[in-house]
């Protein structure tokens, strides 16, 4: 890539120089390595002089549009309201109420502690960082790493984060990079408020870089979160396309399970759901030992729900259906049914695909929030009619991947938020 001249102007009397050596390929990453050099937060705009018209400034909206070697930038930040830093309890790919109905024992993805642990690096870095965070208490002086020791520490980061979750939200990546700076002070960079924004951003791209490696390598769950939705039209359901916040969780095998073994735990808990009285001891550990043959099947096969019930019944708790049910379910692919229980009390059935998949929930908020979970245990998407309803449900009640919302729910999120301000 050619190397660029930029000259930043942030304010009237705040004009910077920087220069690129590489120039991203993309405009988010063009943003990022900005919001990097010029350590600011929040969201801003880019503007360029614009050659077209007398050098008059213009929105940046692709890479292509600057001129070659030198441009002159300016970055107008923008007033943001204070974010909302509450940790999401639910792991990425299936909701916390539907690790309840399908909880593997290992291997399932967590949420980063805050502070994150920081790993051990090999002996010399770790001799490194000794030194230099020696040095640092003595005189302030700042460790200057190479770029190998530099891609040595952001590797092991990535993999210590990776086994929290192969995706990680915008916040993770501010808890590990102050984690870093926090335990090796010598890394701090110069110039920086706070001292670690570069650190945030190096780590965005070694994490991307490091799922790559992991995908070619063969990792499943990479490699279908990779793909977009279906497009044949001779399938049952589209398979759902995976967000930042929507990822689909496929561990691999235990070391310890063949395929045939398995099969024959599965066909065992089809056996044990049809006796009188099911030794639900038995069934959860074996829906724990076949969770992941279980969620590959959903995830690649993309079965019908009537058919992952009578492969999986384990996973539904199903006790009988009734003609009457069937009829009042026909045509309703997601809902929940509300029956009549005596004087003011009710039981609540949820309804997926024309099926009562869960019965005799007590509460209507319980069903919402199973209903949320199956969804994403079955990999459906939501339904057009409802997809405001649910983002709204996910984004805002949830808050799982509220960062990025439809242009409707964010303005709700806003009004919501100016309410509970005043």
């Amino acid at each position: 890539m050619i190397i660029m001249l930029f000259r930043i102007i942030l304010g009237e009397n705040d004009i910077r120089k920087i220069h690129a050596d590489c120039l991203p390929e993309t405009l988010d990453d063009f943003f990022a390595f900005l919001k990097c050099k010029l350590a600011v937060d929040g969201s801003f705009v880019v503007q360029f002089q614009d050659l077209d018209f007398n050098n008059e400034f213009c929105n940046l909206t692709n890479l292509a549009e600057l001129p070659k070697e030198k441009a002159t930038l300016k970055v107008i930040v923008q007033p943001t309201l204070e974010s909302n830093n509450t940790d999401p309890t639910i792991d990425v790919g299936s909701s916390s109420t539907a690790s309840s109905l399908d909880n593997p024992t290992s291997g399932g993805r967590r949420s980063l502690p805050c502070p994150f642990p920081i790993p051990k690096f090999t002996y010399d870095v770790e001799l490194q960082l000794r030194r230099g965070n020696e040095a640092y208490h003595n005189n302030g002086n700042l460790l200057d790493i190479s770029k190998d020791t530099k891609s040595e520490i952001l590797e092991k980061l990535a993999e210590a984060i990776y086994a929290f979750t192969p995706y990680p939200q915008r916040d993770d990546f501010d808890n590990v990079a102050q984690s870093l700076i926090n335990k090796h002070p010598c890394l701090k960079e110069p110039g920086s408020e706070k001292g670690w924004y570069c650190w945030k951003y190096s780590l965005k791209f070694k994490m991307g870089n490091y799922r790559s490696k992991l995908r070619a390598a063969g990792c499943a769950e990479l490699q279908v979160n990779r793909h977009s939705a279906s497009s044949d039209l001779g399938t049952k359901r589209k398979l759902k396309k995976a967000n930042k916040a929507e990822t689909n969780f496929l561990p691999d095998l235990p070391q310890d399970k063949s395929p045939a073994m398995l099969e024959k735990e599965r066909e065992s808990m089809v056996v044990e759901m049809k006796k009188r009285k099911v030794d639900w001891n038995k069934m959860c550990m074996m829906m724990a030992n076949t969770f992941s043959v279980r969620r590959k099947e959903i995830v690649e096969n993309e079965p019908l729900v009537k058919e992952v019930k009578a492969k999986w019944p384990g996973l539904f708790f199903e006790k009988q259906e009734t003609d009457i049910e069937d009829r009042v379910t026909a045509g309703m692919d997601v809902g929940i049914l509300i029956m009549p229980e005596g004087d003011d009390a009710f039981d609540y059935s949820v309804v997926l695909e024309e099926e009562i998949v869960l019965r005799d929930v007590k509460e209507l908020p319980h069903a919402v929030a199973l209903l949320v979970g199956l969804i994403f245990t079955l990999n459906i998407d939501y339904p057009k009619k409802l997809r405001y309803t649910f983002e709204v449900i996910q984004k805002i009640f949830i808050d799982l991947g509220g960062d990025q919302c439809s242009v409707k729910v964010h303005g709700l999120k806003n009004r919501l938020r100016k309410t509970v301000v005043s």
